[in-house]
């Protein structure tokens, strides 16, 4: 196998959408193949890419799984949150042992919001904006390696049955990115899913996700 079909590969791999669209056979290969050409910055010819791209495997249960995480989406619950703040902190000893002091700053039954993160090699710490001097004062400064502000956060809540379909934030993230907009910051606690993003791309991304359960319906 070349090397332009082993790239090509790896490009439709990544591709949901495309993916998606060639096991549907809904593609015009050589629109694609100028696609890929223009992508990959590569001087193989168009008939070659299109060659590579009929090489191509695509999975016959591709549009089935896609069909089974649509029928979930389509029947979400949608909300969105603006005025929020994520501080990345160091992924400390000193840092883990102060976390639980968050949960006596922040209200829940005033609808704040306290989402923790720990990943290998940072913590972090989501809230509200009003509430970011609040939770810097609890750790040393030297901690806080980040503040990221002005997002808005946007909750999609699933069925339960969603944890066992594969696909939907696949389906979803492709969305956000097919129309320009940037993940900040994702979470995932199937049956829900949160994406924190730029605030002034919250209103786009509330109708891109009711764009597209309307055009699943």
């Amino acid at each position: 196998m070349t090397n332009i079909t082993k790239e090509i590969q790896r490009f439709i791999d990544n591709d949901t959408a495309i993916k998606r669209d060639l096991s549907r056979g809904i593609v015009n290969m050589r629109a694609l193949a100028q696609y890929i050409q223009k992508q990959l910055h590569t001087n193989s010819s168009i008939d070659a890419i299109i060659s590579a791209i009929r090489r191509y495997e695509t999975d016959l249960d591709e549009e089935k799984r896609f069909a089974k995480a649509a029928e979930l989406i389509k029947n979400a619950k949608i909300s969105t949150k603006t005025g929020i703040a994520i501080i990345a902190m160091l992924k400390d000893p000193s840092v883990q042992e102060l976390l639980p002091k968050l949960f006596a700053v922040i209200h829940y039954a005033r609808g704040e919001v306290l989402r923790i993160i720990q990943a290998e090699e940072s913590i972090k710490v989501i809230v509200d904006e009003k509430n970011v001097s609040k939770v810097i004062d609890i750790f040393k400064k030297n901690d806080v390696l980040k503040i990221e502000h002005n997002l808005g956060e946007i909750n999609m809540k699933l069925a339960p049955t969603s944890a066992k379909v594969s696909g939907i934030l696949a389906i979803l993230d492709t969305e956000l990115a097919s129309n320009n907009i940037n993940i900040v910051e994702t979470i995932s606690c199937v049956p829900e899913l949160l994406w924190f993003i730029d605030q002034k791309d919250l209103l786009k991304a509330h109708q891109t996700f009711l764009g597209l359960i309307e055009e699943i319906k």
